[in-house]
């Protein structure tokens, strides 16, 4: 009776001695920490999952606002990216659906006559037309792009929600109207009246070259074109076609607009270099190199084209700058439109371009001719 009371009393001890002289915690008391231990790691998992699932919620909104984004630049409705069918059932009046905003507009192709050439490019047939019924968001006169036939609806769709990305500027062609629910594919674009830039200098050329302000006139032009520049680069657009049969004219010089209609790249992975896009565009002239390859050889092993020899000199030394390598030494489209404006403001009959005051008519003949 003695030996089993003493064994009870040495377990009731707090520590226990075996043979060798190790001491062992109560059983008892050690249980109750390892209860505590079991609640904390249960407390533990418990924040971690609901991390976990705030984590998972955030993650879920964040895709899907980045597949809206996706589906509105790639201009397709929803996320099998299939386009409509090439002959859907016929709707008189046609009314156009903006698969982009997902908006109904009033404007229908029956209500529109075109009424001749502007020009004829690679990506379609451009016609000055006239809305015979209303008018498109407050225009009487428009430019009608007809796409050719062959182009994607997706790549059309792209190029109207690049287009509408660039919003409203007094040196960008504005998009009005579209339709892309049927083939041809057609552009609405607002009106100019003396055509492609190209084009009105062929027409004018003899007047142009007996004037006396032709290099401020042409300074006024680049002038407003850079400006034009400088907005495609702030929306993040690189816009590789600039030409001169892509720059319209309403009232040269002071009413030039950039024709953004030959489908720009966004550049959706990072911002665009502005040094970058400031060297050569459009098509130079190259008389003895005809495949486009040649030219590309020829510019990377350092030659240059001609500069013609009436080129004043500030606009010399920009053209210059424009081919500075590597291109991070190139101007940046701010820095060519101060240029621009301290050139301006240097010539000898000084006429503030800007929106405050207003340049003085100039007159030139058949500015309605194409």
């Amino acid at each position: 009776m003695q030996q089993v009371i003493t064994q009870t009393s040495l377990i009731r001890n707090s520590n226990i001695t075996n043979d060798l002289g190790y001491k062992f915690s109560n059983p008892i008391v050690g249980g109750g920490r390892l209860n505590g231990m079991f609640y904390i790691l249960i407390s533990i998992s418990g924040f971690t999952v609901t991390i976990v699932i705030l984590m998972a919620i955030l993650w879920t909104r964040k895709y899907r606002t980045l597949i809206h984004t996706i589906r509105d630049l790639q201009g397709v409705e929803g996320l099998s990216g299939r386009a409509p069918q090439s002959n859907p059932p016929s709707r008189s009046p046609l009314t156009l659906r903006k698969c982009l905003g997902h908006e109904v507009s009033c404007f229908n192709t029956s209500g529109l006559g075109l009424q001749h050439i502007i020009k004829a490019g690679r990506e379609g047939v451009y016609y000055k037309a006239k809305v015979t019924r209303g008018t498109c968001k407050g225009h009487f006169i428009v430019t009608c792009k007809i796409i050719k036939e062959g182009a994607t609806h997706r790549r059309v769709a792209r190029e109207v929600s690049v287009m509408r990305k660039l919003g409203i500027h007094k040196n960008v062609l504005q998009l009005l109207d579209w339709n892309i629910t049927q083939a041809p594919y057609m552009l609405i674009l607002e009106s100019v009246s003396s055509g492609t830039l190209r084009s009105f200098l062929q027409v004018n050329q003899d007047q142009l070259s007996r004037d006396s302000q032709l290099q401020h006139f042409f300074t006024t032009a680049a002038y407003h074109i850079a400006h034009a520049m400088r907005h495609l680069c702030s929306k993040m657009v690189v816009y590789c076609d600039l030409a001169l049969r892509n720059i319209m004219v309403n009232h040269f010089p002071r009413e030039v607009k950039l024709a953004v209609w030959t489908g720009p790249r966004p550049d959706s992975q990072k911002e665009p270099s502005q040094q970058l896009q400031s060297g050569p565009h459009g098509t130079l002239p190259y008389p003895n190199l005809e495949a486009p390859e040649l030219v590309v050889r020829y510019v990377c092993s350092g030659q240059r084209n001609s500069v013609p020899e009436t080129c004043r000199p500030e606009i010399l030394q920009t053209i210059r700058d424009c081919w500075l390598e590597p291109n991070t030494q190139r101007p940046s489209f701010n820095d060519i439109v101060r240029d621009l404006e301290n050139i301006l403001e240097d010539d000898e009959d000084y006429i503030k371009v800007d929106n405050g005051v207003p340049m003085a008519n100039i007159e030139f003949g058949d500015q309605g001719q194409i």
